[in-house]
Order: structure tokens, then sequence, then C-alpha cells
């Protein structure tokens, strides 16, 4: 399938309908305890010294991050660690892949510490919609809109901005035009 009848495809209201329902039936499941046994597992091994240069801490990130897609429980305690780790993984502020196997890539940082600022159990969090790549948030968290920086877009590119302040961050860190 092309991008272009993926895009189609993924944008039909049917569609939506049905991962909605998928996510809430996942979200079930998750939560009966094995999101918390997941993570709980997943911290467990941040100590660990894994092979290569691989930080253990990212993984349970990762581990949070798909919770919070489901909108799944994520105790308190948990939330707060996944803050603390997500604060102390490197983050490249470039989207390349060379020598960056590890760690937030972009405006991830910044998306996935919004996301636990919004979480709310049973709201699931859209990683897919644009976000602000300075403080992360997404349309619903701001007034107005999130905007698209216009040199970039020219390029074909997508650096996102909410307000003024942000724009003045992304320009002079981020952006790529």
């Amino acid at each position: 399938m092309s991008t272009v009848e993926s895009r189609e495809k993924y944008s039909t209201p049917g569609f939506q309908a049905e991962l909605n329902s998928r996510i809430t039936n996942v979200r079930e499941r998750v939560d009966q305890g094995f999101g918390e046994q997941l993570l709980a597992m997943s911290r467990g091994m941040e100590l660990e010294v894994a092979e290569g240069d691989d930080d253990l801490r990212y993984h349970t990130i990762i581990v949070g991050a798909l919770l919070l897609r489901i909108g799944a429980r994520i105790s308190p305690d948990d939330c707060d660690h996944l803050r603390k780790i997500a604060n102390e993984v490197p983050c490249h502020i470039d989207n390349s892949h060379e020598n960056h196997h590890i760690g937030f890539r972009g405006a991830g940082k910044a998306q996935f510490l919004a996301a636990l600022d919004a979480y709310s159990h049973g709201t699931p969090r859209d990683f897919f919609e644009p976000s602000c790549f300075h403080c992360g948030k997404i349309t619903s968290e701001i007034e107005g809109n999130i905007l698209r920086c216009a040199r970039c877009s020219k390029r074909n590119q997508s650096t996102w901005y909410c307000d003024s302040v942000c724009l003045s961050y992304v320009l002079n860190s981020m952006c790529s035009c």
C-alpha cells in the first residue's frame, strides 16, 4: 500500500472507529495488572548493563509511551519515575539515526513529558498528532492551534510550534530551515 493509500485508509471515520475500539479492548486487558507488571519488570532491568551503549531506562520510557498511547493505568509513582528518567536519558536535537541509537530524537522528549503532564487514565495519547517541538503540547492542550513552520513546510519538513515563545526556541535550536 502506498503512502497516499495508507493516509486515505487511516484517516477514514471507519478506521478511526475500529482503532478506538481496539485501543479500548487492549487497555481493558492491560489494566488488569499487565501494564503494572510490564513497568515493574522494565524498571527492575534499568540498572543492568546492556550490550553496547544501550540505556535500559529508555526501554522503560518506551513501555510508558505505549501505556500512554492506549490510556492505560499508570500509577503516580510510575509517572514520577518516567518523568525523572526522561530528564536523564539523552536527547538528540536532530532526527538523524547516526550514532543516536538510544534516547530521544528531535522533539520526542518534549512530546513524552507533555503526554505525562496531560495523562488521564482512559484517555489515549495520539503521538502522531502534531505537537509543539518545544513544549510538546497538542492542540487540545493549548488555546488555538499547533502551527507549522512556514520555512520548513517549503522543504517538506514538519516543525511545529504553539506560540511565539516556542517558535523562538524552535527557530533558534531545532528548525532545519
